[in-house]
């Protein structure tokens, strides 16, 4: 039996990490029918994906050119941007984190110009004396679809080489996978179980860790019956939640998960899929396509037994006289209807039900002590006061087009004025615990709005009388303040409540 639910609590918590997931290919603002839009996902990728991944994600790519020109080329200017800065030495003084987030952004934007997706096959984890867990093993691939011919992903990973590894701490090997050439890295500084191996397997390079990952991609690519592409359960979802066309498709075998590891790590992976309401949840398929710049989302559940199909996102979540809150400069837009409070407890609890137990009660320890300083209650006097709209878009793009820094908009329920109080006490009691935690300040502009200094990643937030406002830097949330003031009263009499 197959059920619809056009809306429902348990999309809160998985709903909010499967949108970001979907906004994380780049696209372009092509109609129906336009020549840039973005190819739906290929075959071969599907079936390079191992059929018993616990876990997949896989992302179409963007167009070589969109109807503004930018999209592909959006990508090769961060990677070569990155390229630069690396090889004029400019990152000679900064600390060793700050090199390997340039190393990744530029390496995303590589992987991000074609299709590609990422599988998990088994991840182990040992208890810790706190009752958090050590991570004890873990067999991943990412699998990117792209031609043969001098792929910047190789030079990448020979840069990566050169900086991250030396012949004292690393011994690389090679080994064959049918014609094909495979690499292999084993680090002393590394786990024994942290094989890394890369290397071209059929249309498809795949960089992996783990034991026998690359064998298995190359099995699943050889073999009609071992992909995930001829999974039974997988191509009746494929169809049901809209595949075919998707630009992103999110697949998990979360019986198999909870029933694959230590029992420890197990209840531990229960508590956070009940936050999330998975908890009963067997199988789910998550496809992301959009309809001109609309984000469109749709879930296929297996839940004990019985599966339904669910509406997490679309234009249709959007009425007419509230779309005027998405800018029309804004490439892609993707709407949430479901109270927001909620989402906020389920992203909360899935988070703490992580953690070790220590870090969890510091956690709460630390947000009791906020609420006594400011006389604050954050659940009575904010999250009671947010609304049932989630607004997501990308406008105004980040200038280096990190993944997650968008601008979101939560509808208020109307008493505006009184939540924009409870916030600044709130942050304004933040304010000396940033700094001596972080080391970081938490300011307020002249205009009210409050921002982290962190630089092109500072988070800012802003609110009007129907909305708050969250992005990338304080003049993202200026600029959409502007947008909203002209509107915003007319608007509060049609917004459902």
């Amino acid at each position: 039996m197959t059920r619809l639910t056009r809306s429902c609590p348990w999309a809160c918590g998985v709903g909010a990490i499967l949108l970001g997931l979907g906004f994380l290919t780049p696209r372009t603002m092509a109609g129906e029918g336009d020549p840039s839009a973005p190819e739906p996902i290929p075959a071969a990728l599907l079936r390079a994906m191992p059929s018993a991944a616990l876990f997949a994600a896989v992302f179409a790519g963007p167009a070589e050119q969109g109807a503004d020109g930018r999209t592909s080329a959006d990508l090769r200017i961060v990677a070569l941007l990155a390229a630069q800065v690396q090889e004029l030495g400019l990152l000679s003084g900064t600390d060793s984190t700050t090199r390997i987030w340039v190393d990744v952004l530029a390496a995303y934007a590589t992987v991000a110009e074609s299709p590609f997706g990422i599988t998990l096959l088994d991840v182990q984890a040992q208890p810790r004396m706190d009752g958090g867990h050590q991570l004890a093993g873990l067999r991943a691939a990412l699998i990117v679809h792209c031609r043969r011919e001098g792929t910047e992903l190789e030079r990448r990973i020979q840069r990566a080489l050169s900086t991250y590894t030396n012949d004292e701490t690393g011994v690389l090997t090679t080994r064959r996978e049918g014609t094909d050439t495979v690499y292999e890295l084993r680090d002393r500084r590394l786990p024994d179980w942290a094989l890394l191996s890369w290397g071209w397997v059929g249309d498809s390079y795949v960089l992996a860790i783990g034991e026998d990952v690359v064998p298995r991609v190359a099995s699943a690519d050889r073999e009609p019956s071992s992909g995930l592409a001829d999974d039974t359960w997988f191509r009746r979802a494929f169809e049901v939640a809209d595949g075919p066309g998707a630009s992103v498709l999110c697949f998990a075998r979360l019986d198999a998960l909870r029933n694959g590891v230590a029992p420890s790590l197990a209840q531990k992976i229960g508590r956070v899929g009940a936050a999330l309401r998975l908890g009963d949840v067997d199988r789910g398929l998550w496809a992301f396509r959009y309809e001109d710049r609309a984000l469109e989302a749709v879930g296929f559940l297996r839940r004990s037994g019985v599966e339904e199909r669910v509406i997490l996102a679309g234009r249709e979540l959007l009425a007419d006289d509230r779309e005027r809150v998405v800018p029309d400069e804004a490439k892609s837009f993707a709407v949430f209807d479901g109270s927001v409070r909620l989402l906020y407890y389920g992203l909360r609890d899935a988070y703490l039900a992580s953690c070790s137990p220590g870090w969890a009660e510091r956690c709460r320890q630390f947000w009791r002590g906020i609420e006594q300083r400011t006389g604050v209650s954050v659940d009575r006097d904010v999250l009671r006061r947010l609304g049932h709209t989630l607004v997501i878009h990308d406008y105004p793009a980040h200038p280096l087009r990190v993944p997650a820094m968008w601008t979101y908009m939560v509808h208020l329920d109307g008493r505006g004025g009184a939540l924009r109080e409870s916030i600044t006490r709130v942050l304004e009691g933040l304010q000396p615990e940033c700094v001596k935690e972080t080391g970081f300040r938490l300011m307020q502009a002249p205009d009210g709005i409050w921002h982290l200094q962190l630089g092109l990643l500072g988070p800012a937030v802003g609110l009007t009388d129907d909305w708050l406002i969250v992005s990338f830097s304080p003049e993202a949330v200026r600029r959409n303040m502007a947008r909203l003031m002209p509107v915003s009263g007319r608007e509060k009499a049609s917004m459902r409540q």
